[in-house]
């Protein structure tokens, strides 16, 4: 384990240590919540059990990039929710996420890691199915709808290094997929902007995609190509490269009839 990734976990299982004991002064206290908490729907919520990460950065199939935890649910609540009596009775935070925890509790399915889970199968292969993916999230507080970092101070530009990025670059030898997933707008918006140190690779949409290869693009219900949108970066600092896909007003990832086009741009362009 490198020194970088044992640091990681050291601070996260220290941070909820405090966290259980006040979650207010813990939220006051971290960057989130000195000017970024966000108003209504994207307000950061200081009493659900954050989520730095799920799944474990020293062995992974793949790595998937994420915004924050989204909305929260009555499972969450500090001091009674479920997740957080089990992560309670956990030895540390660590030993809580490294499973998905909330994968396995009964009458309560993850509609959106049942989906992500889905996907990541169709791209690491029957294989290595056997490992989890290690996500890592970029805000670890919960919130309905994520604000939209359309500019990002060098405070928070340094932390998302140090907690992601940098995070990213030494798990990424652990993992058995080498590309970074992930889906939605919100994420292309991000690694445009210029301090983030991104550089985009390829851009294919519907208007282009002539261009690769003569694969067939989908046809959504009206009988008209789909509006779904795949994109690769190359992360200038470390050369790892990031996989993004979205739909115009879905944040879900693509379904099969997809697998063509996404396995022929990771496979040529990653």
């Amino acid at each position: 384990m490198s020194k970088r990734i044992s640091n990681y976990k050291s601070k996260w299982n220290t941070f909820f240590e405090n966290w259980l004991n006040s979650p207010q002064e813990v939220f006051e206290n971290d960057i989130w919540g000195k000017g970024h908490t966000g108003k209504g729907k994207t307000e950061l919520d200081p009493f659900s059990l954050p989520q730095p990460y799920l799944g474990n950065p020293n062995d992974c199939s793949v790595i998937t990039l994420n915004l924050n935890p989204g909305p929260t649910s009555d499972l969450r609540i500090y001091k009674d929710g479920m997740l957080v009596k089990k992560f309670s009775d956990s030895e540390n935070y660590f030993e809580y996420a490294k499973s998905f925890p909330q994968m396995n509790l009964e009458n309560h399915p993850s509609r959106f890691w049942i989906k992500q889970f889905k996907w990541i199968d169709s791209i690491i292969g029957s294989d290595i199915k056997h490992k989890l993916p290690f996500a890592i999230e970029i805000c670890p507080w919960h919130s309905k709808k994520w604000k939209a970092l359309k500019k990002i101070s060098p405070e928070l530009n340094t932390y998302i290094r140090e907690n992601v990025f940098d995070i990213i670059s030494e798990a990424i030898h652990c993992s058995a997929i080498k590309t970074v997933l992930s889906v939605g707008k919100t994420y292309y918006d991000l690694f445009g902007l210029e301090s983030l140190g991104f550089k985009k690779l390829i851009d294919v949409t519907p208007e282009n995609y002539l261009n690769i290869n003569g694969l067939e693009w989908p046809m959504n219900k009206k009988g008209q190509l789909s509006k779904r949108y795949f994109s690769i970066w190359e992360h200038k600092e470390t050369g790892i490269m990031y996989f993004n896909t979205y739909s115009l007003g879905s944040n879900t990832p693509p379904s099969d009839k997809w697998n063509d086009i996404q396995d022929y741009l990771l496979k040529n362009y990653s």
